[in-house]
C-alpha cells in the first residue's frame, strides 16, 4: 500500500508530493532532502497494523500542504531506482518482491497452505526484529543491572511465555538466529562447527577457553555487542531498507537508491560497531588457537598479550585462512572505520552518496549511500553471528 501525502518546506516553501509505502511496523520515519533548497525534511507515519489505519506527522523542516510538488517515493523496506524516486505512480517494491521470493523458494520454502495464512502471517508480523528488539533489549539492560527479576519479566514476554524456564542468555541467541535467517545463518553455524571440532580434539584446552572467557571477557564481549545492536535500532528506518535484501543473501544493483537518508544518526554506526567486532572476534583467535593445537592464549607469532594490543585491522589476521571463521570477519573495512572516527566524512549528492577519507590526509573516496547502509547491516549480522557463537561456547563451560 502506497500513501499520498502533501508537504511544503519550511525553509523554501516549495511543495512536495510524498508516496510513502506503508511498511509493517507500526512507526516509521523518514529523512529526505528537499528537491529545491537541500535542506532535509523529516515525517513519520504511525501504522494502526490492527485497524489499519495511517497518522502522518511532519517532523522537521516541513508542513502539511494542500498542492502536488515534486514527487519523492519513500519506502522502509525497499530501495528505489534512479529513475523511480521522482516517479509518480511508480511500485518500487514490485521487483524486490519477486527476486525476494526467488530468493526464499532457493532456500527451500514453499507456499503457505490457504487455511495457515492468516496465523503464519500473524506469527511473521509479531516476531520481526523491530517488535522483538525492545522487548530484548529492556531484558537485557536490566540484566547488566543485577535486575533478574525485572529482567525475566520481559524474557517470558519475548518468549511469549507464562513460566520462567527460559533464560536472557537464550533470548538472546535466539534473536541472533532470526536476524541471521534465513539465508545468513552459515556466519554461524560453519564457526559453530569448527568449535565443535575444537572441543571433540582438545577438550582440555577447550575448557581453559571457558574459565579464562568466564573471567569477565565474556560479560565485557556482551555488552559490547549489546552496545552495537541498541545504536543499530536507534536507526532502524534507514538500515531496514536493505535489511532484508541482506538477510536472504540478494545483492542490489548500483541503479537504486536509499530513498530515506538520516544520515547524521547512521554516520557513527559502521565505526562503532567496527571498533566493538574487532575487539570480540578475540574469540575466534582463541578458537582457532585450540583447533590448531596449541594452548588457547598461544598465538604462532606473538603471546596473547601482544594481540589484544596488535592494531584492530589486523586482529583477524591470525585466522585469515579458515573461511569458517574469517567469514564473520568479511565486512570489516577500516578505511570505512578511520573516516567515521576521524570526522572524515559528509554527504552529498542530496544524499545519495557519501564523501569520505582514511584518516585526516588520505585518499578522498565516495560511496553510495546505499553502499553504505548494505556495510552496516553486514556488520551487523556478523556481530549477531559472533554472538551467537559465544553463547554457545559458554553454555558447554
Amino acid at each position: 500500500m502506497i500513501n499520498r501525502h502533501y508537504v511544503v518546506c519550511d525553509t523554501c516553501a516549495t511543495p512536495h508530493t510524498l508516496r510513502i509505502q506503508v511498511g509493517h511496523d507500526d512507526y516509521q520515519e523518514h529523512s529526505f532532502a528537499c528537491t529545491d533548497c537541500g535542506e532535509q525534511m523529516v515525517v513519520g507515519m504511525h501504522c494502526d497494523q490492527v485497524n489499519a489505519t495511517l497518522r502522518i506527522v511532519e517532523k522537521e523542516n516541513c508542513s502539511r500542504g494542500d498542492t502536488e510538488g515534486m514527487v519523492i517515493n519513500l519506502s522502509p523496506d525497499f530501495p528505489i531506482s534512479s529513475a523511480d524516486l521522482h516517479q509518480d505512480l511508480a511500485f518500487p517494491s514490485g521487483p524486490h518482491v519477486f527476486r525476494l521470493l526467488a530468493a526464499q523458494a532457493a532456500l527451500g520454502a514453499r507456499p503457505i497452505p490457504a487455511g495457515d495464512f492468516l496465523k503464519v502471517a500473524s506469527d511473521a508480523l509479531n516476531h520481526r526484529p523491530s517488535v522483538l528488539w525492545p522487548i530484548l533489549d529492556k531484558a537485557w539492560s536490566l540484566h547488566r543491572r543485577g535486575r533478574a527479576d525485572l529482567a525475566q519479566a520481559k524474557v517470558d514476554e519475548y518468549f511469549g511465555e507464562d513460566d520462567s524456564s527460559r533464560s536472557i542468555y537464550e533470548a538472546i541467541f535466539d534473536f541472533c538466529i532470526r536476524m541471521l535467517s534465513p539465508a545468513r545463518t552459515p556466519l554461524f553455524k560453519d564457526a559453530a562447527k569448527f568449535s565443535s571440532e575444537a572441543l571433540r580434539a582438545h577438550r582440555d584446552e577447550f575448557s581453559s577457553l571457558l574459565t579464562y572467557l568466564a573471567g569477565g571477557v565474556h560479560r565485557d564481549n556482551l555488552e559490547r555487542a549489546h552496545e552495537t545492536l541498541k545504536e543499530y535500532f536507534s536507526s532502524y528506518t534507514d538500515f531496514s531498507q536493505l535489511l532484508t535484501h541482506a538477510r536472504h543473501g540478494v545483492d542490489v544493483s548500483d541503479d537504486y537508491e536509499a530513498s530515506s537518508v538520516a544520515f547524521s544518526k547512521t554516520k557513527l554506526f559502521y565505526g562503532n560497531a567496527y571498533e566493538n567486532l574487532t575487539t570480540n572476534i578475540a574469540t575466534l583467535a582463541l578458537l582457532n588457537n585450540i583447533h590448531a593445537g596449541r594452548k588457547f592464549d598461544e598465538f604462532m607469532a606473538m603471546p596473547l598479550s601482544k594481540y589484544l594490543q596488535s592494531n584492530k585491522a589486523s586482529r583477524a589476521n591470525p585466522f585469515s585462512a579458515v573461511e569458517a571463521l574469517a567469514e564473520i570477519c568479511a565486512p570489516l573495512n577500516s578505511t570505512i572505520r578511520n573516516a567515521s572516527h576521524h570526522g572524515a566524512m559528509r554527504i552529498i549528492n542530496d544524499g545519495r552518496a557519501i564523501q569520505y577519507r582514511s584518516g585526516s590526509s588520505g585518499e578522498q573516496k565516495t560511496m553510495r549511500y546505499l553502499e553504505y547502509i548494505n556495510a552496516c547491516n553486514e556488520i551487523m549480522l556478523s556481530t549477531c553471528a559472533l554472538l551467537a557463537l559465544e553463547l554457545l561456547i559458554m553454555k558447554r563451560a
